[in-house]
């Protein structure tokens, strides 16, 4: 099946665009060579080697980023806290009655 996907050309041409070229035509009338067995294993040893590589990375964070990350809990502590205390004020509903108050408050 891949190997008829990458025959394929990609789609119609539209207009103002360049016609497939020479490599294009020649690589949708041949098909592709397959892996051999080692090559599959060494491609699959290099993603693996890749994907360690990167959660040793993701491990291994540096003092910087933890204390980024310890910065970005603190903040979030800290607009809870708000959030939390100006849940507990009163709240009047409507607009009147906010702008009641404020007068009184002035005057």
């Amino acid at each position: 099946m891949y190997d008829v996907l990458h025959r394929l050309h990609d789609g119609r041409r539209k207009p103002g665009i360049e016609p497939p070229s020479v490599n294009e035509r020649r690589r949708s009338r041949s098909p592709r060579p397959l892996l051999s067995r080692k090559d599959k294993q060494a491609k699959k040893a290099q993603f693996r080697a890749k994907k360690r590589r990167k959660a040793k990375e993701a491990a291994a964070l540096s003092d910087a980023q933890r204390d980024m990350i310890s910065q970005q809990a603190s903040v979030t502590e800290k607009l809870t806290a708000e959030l939390r205390a100006a849940d507990q004020l009163d709240n009047p509903a409507d607009m009147i009655t906010r702008m009641a108050e404020i007068l009184f408050a002035v005057a």
